[in-house]
């Protein structure tokens, strides 16, 4: 039982090695009184001597009445003591020292210590406490050397553990919880034991995730003996186990903490902070191989950028697939030569030569650059080469890479032989028409009739452009809609097109269709249709659905995907309706055409949806929106272009569709919207609205809509009256 107020007393006896009992004179009255203490009975970490002043709260025990010493406090120490700290803040004149002896901080006026020279944030210190008015400050202070001042003790032994609660960077640190992270572990008896862990703790300021598999250290505080996780780093099983895509790139440029990489699977630049760095140790420098995990702003949908950013060997990194080797081709565009300035150079690496071959019957013109070419012969203008086709997996352009000179071959004459005449090998008279073709695809309108022309169907339509399929169903060709010479207004998928390629006016080399003209219906003909129907699943839809898959030719599967059934490819000529969206999952109908050929795809495609119904809740722009919620609080969004008929859609309409699911982003939408026409109009709804119940009892009203006129013009009818006849 604590009896009330402090008192003061001396010290007389110490503990013996922090242990056992010391003793404490206290005189009350002329009467002296020696009290007994222990070691948990003195505040803070300090250490009592014989002649020590203190204060402290006398006790009575209960159960043997004997008087104690509890809440002792050094209060005048016979040899002053020192004590030590570190310099943990500095404000309006005054330093702030959190003690090593106890979790507590204490001040000091900066006047008290201008003979230290100038003070900085961590600056390690030694000083002695004396009391003002009540409040402690530290005086009499001096500086110690780096490494003097320890406040806890690192256990050597790694462990491993999960992230349960990860640190929320964007709220400022709560300094009533200064440790907000929380980390789970077994320790050595297997028993789950949980740490925490705050923003210094971390090797890095990168951005950790629930569930991430960690190692660490145990950090025990000296003054309260509180654990806490130290020397965080990031496991790469955690990848693994969050399932989160890495996608790789290299790193193009770094200021000032921020930076850009150029992706391997992306068209942009991508941008990030350089705290995303997982590995702190090592220096970021630009051209460095990085994977890393793509974040979305949770505010504009639309703004990426790189985070969980990991260091990767060199040649780890590839922007392109190659998928046919050595063909054999003209230089037709040589690239320009890297000269003047840095940034000329780099402008001129980036810009594209062009290189003319046969493929699959046609000739068609590839881009490259000089730094594809093998070794350090540069190809120039009509040269033979043999090259690799590779596939760009950013934007799935066709370039050529690894790039070999063919070098021309030299005959020897003897001098007293007249030299024969010049015989050129079937290669080199191939190489030279292709560097013909090339040339003249090059030079603009005058040349436009001797270009080769082909044919195909429109796949696709969009504000301004669109894409042909081609003959081969391999690929898709970019058209703008000054290059189409017919109706706009007539434009619509499936339609079958003539067209010539070029390269002019198109990034980095890419080919595009001009000349675009449309075709009479059954201009291109078509292998007979099966009249089987078989019934499937889309393995892999057109490249159109999902633009990040390397084949533009869909694939249907009969039966379900994990079957043993057979696999046909398909394109957007392919199906029943052009403007049908089929997915990766979709269950579909088809039949097969080509086994005249020997070349079977599927044909007739149409997906076996369930239709819905709804109302449309209001318009916006080129986007519609109905009262149904694929996601909780959205309304399902349609784009006019999916409105059958281009029927104008009003708020109220009843429509029917289909619900698909983007399985890149994730977002759903309404496609096939057809408006119903069993739709009561709006007058005849406030009419019957305002039709009373009386009035539906009587039976039908009759309304007077025109008054009667007489033969004479005269309105109304006149009465007349027959004479009685005379009995």
């Amino acid at each position: 039982m604590l009896v009330e107020g402090r008192v003061t007393g001396v010290v007389t006896t110490e503990l013996r090695n922090g242990e056992g009992q010391g003793r404490i004179s206290y005189e009350n009255r002329g009467e002296c009184f020696f009290l007994p203490y222990t070691k948990d009975d003195v505040e803070g970490n300090v250490t009592l001597r014989v002649g020590d002043t203190v204060s402290f709260q006398m006790t009575t025990s209960q159960r043997t009445g004997n008087l104690g010493a509890l809440y002792i406090r050094l209060e005048n120490p016979a040899q002053p003591v020192r004590y030590k700290g570190v310099i943990c803040a500095i404000r309006d004149a005054v330093g702030y020292v959190e003690r090593a002896d106890v979790v507590r901080e204490i001040s000091f006026k900066l006047a008290d210590a201008v003979e230290l020279g100038d003070i900085q944030l961590g600056d390690e210190l030694e000083f002695n406490i004396e009391t003002r008015n009540g409040e402690e400050f530290a005086c009499h202070i001096t500086r110690l050397p780096t490494g003097s001042v320890v406040f806890e003790d690192v256990d050597p032994e790694v462990l491993k553990g999960q992230v349960v609660k990860p640190l929320d960077r964007s709220i400022q640190v709560n300094p009533q919880d200064p440790l907000p992270g929380r980390l789970r572990f077994r320790g050595r008896d297997r028993s789950e034991n949980a740490v925490t862990f705050g923003e210094k703790d971390q090797k890095g300021h990168y951005t950790l995730k629930h569930g991430d598999w960690v190692q660490f250290n145990v950090a025990t505080d000296r003054r309260d003996k509180l654990q806490r996780a130290t020397n965080i780093e990031l496991l790469d099983e955690s990848f693994a186990f969050s399932g989160e895509r890495r996608e790789n790139g290299v790193v193009a440029s770094l200021k000032e903490g921020c930076g850009l990489i150029k992706c391997a699977e992306r068209e942009p630049l991508l941008p990030f902070l350089v705290d995303e760095w997982i590995s702190p140790d090592q220096d970021l420098k630009v051209g460095d191989e990085v994977e890393f995990t793509i974040l979305q702003d949770p505010i504009v949908s639309s703004k990426l950028s790189a985070t969980r950013i990991k260091g990767l060997l060199p040649g780890t990194v590839q922007f392109e697939n190659v998928i046919q080797t050595e063909l054999n081709g003209a230089v037709t565009k040589e690239p320009p030569s890297p000269r003047g300035s840095t940034k000329a150079m780099e402008r001129a690496a980036e810009e594209m030569g062009l290189i003319s071959a046969h493929r699959n019957g046609n000739i068609e013109h590839f881009p490259f650059q000089s730094k594809d070419s093998d070794g350090n012969v540069r190809a120039k203008l009509g040269e033979e080469v043999i090259f690799d086709l590779a596939q760009v997996k950013r934007n799935k352009e066709l370039i050529a890479v690894n790039i070999r000179v063919v070098p021309k071959p030299r005959a020897i004459t003897p001098p007293s032989e007249k030299p024969k005449p010049e015989v050129k090998p079937q290669r080199q008279k191939v190489a030279e028409k292709l560097f013909e073709n090339g040339v003249k695809m090059q030079n603009g309108p005058k040349e436009r009739e001797e270009k080769q022309t082909y044919q195909g169907w429109v796949a696709a339509i969009k504000d301004a452009y669109g894409f042909i399929e081609t003959l081969e169903h391999d690929r898709e060709i970019f058209f703008h809609f000054s290059n189409y010479e017919g109706s706009l207004s007539n434009l619509d998928i499936g339609q079958e097109v003539q067209y010539t390629i070029t390269s002019k006016g198109q990034p980095q080399g890419k080919l595009s269709a001009e000349n675009v003209r449309p075709l009479a219906k059954g201009s291109i003909a078509r292998p007979p249709t099966g009249s089987q129907v078989y019934y499937g699943t889309v393995l892999r839809p057109v490249r159109g659905s999902n633009p990040e898959q390397p084949y533009y030719a869909g694939i249907v599967k009969v039966g379900l995907p994990d079957g043993d059934g057979e696999e046909y490819e398909f394109g957007v000529t392919s199906l029943s309706n052009k403007k049908d969206f089929l997915q990766k999952g979709d269950l579909v109908q088809f039949q097969l055409e080509g086994e005249d050929r020997g070349v079977l795809r599927a044909n007739n495609v149409k997906a076996m949806r369930t239709k819905l119904r709804s109302t449309v809740d209001h318009m916006k722009g080129q986007y519609g929106f109905l009262n149904y919620e694929a996601e909780e609080g959205k309304k399902l969004f349609f784009h006019i272009s999916e409105v059958k008929d281009d029927v104008a859609l009003q708020p109220g309409d009843a429509v029917e569709f289909y619900l698909i699911t983007n399985q890149k982003t994730g977002k759903s939408s309404a496609s096939n919207v057809v408006k119903l026409d069993s739709q009561r109009p709006d007058r005849l709804i406030q009419r019957l609205r305002a039709v009373s119940v009386d009035e539906v009892a009587c039976g039908p009203r009759i309304h007077v809509i025109r008054q009667p006129r007489g033969p004479d013009g005269t309105k109304g009818f006149k009465g007349s009256v027959k004479p009685q006849s005379e009995a």
